[in-house]
């Protein structure tokens, strides 16, 4: 019976032996920091779209309150009292203005009884919407029309 030849395993030198510890972490922390970082972007993307989203409702319920402004008469002008608006988070008003021959602002709806006399022709009327997100930021948008009497 003839024994088997002797093999020697390779010696593995030890600057070759694998990742050390030290060198996982410093892996994984560079890991973790860039994750972190895209996690951030991402939330400023969401964020960034919802106010985009909001803008773009608010702009088109500003576009229907001014159309709806436009076809009034002065009457119906003083005494009109804007809807309440959808889509613009927990809290929103709307503003409605008209700027005087003096150039004052009058809020709607007006008691003033000289309301007609003091009102130039045309009119300016300002319509300001402003509202909060889900971060409590409080955003505004205003436009101006002018009616003729």
């Amino acid at each position: 019976m003839t024994a088997a030849p002797c093999t020697r395993r390779p010696v593995i030198e030890a600057d070759n032996a694998g990742m050390t510890l030290i060198e996982i972490m410093i892996a994984a922390g560079i890991m973790l920091v860039a994750l972190v970082m895209m996690f951030g972007t991402l939330m400023r993307i969401s964020d960034t779209t919802s106010n985009t989203q909001e803008r773009a409702i608010a702009a088109t319920q500003l576009a229907s309150l001014t159309d709806d402004v436009q076809a009034m008469t002065i009457d119906q002008l003083k005494s009109y009292t804007a809807p309440a608006l959808t889509g613009l988070g927990a809290y929103q008003t709307v503003q409605v203005q008209c700027v005087d021959k003096n150039g004052t602002l009058v809020d709607l709806p007006s008691t003033d009884t000289n309301f007609d006399s003091n009102m130039p022709d045309p009119l300016e009327v300002r319509i300001r919407v402003t509202w909060r997100d889900e971060s409590g930021r409080t955003f505004q948008q205003q436009v101006s029309t002018i009616v003729r009497r």
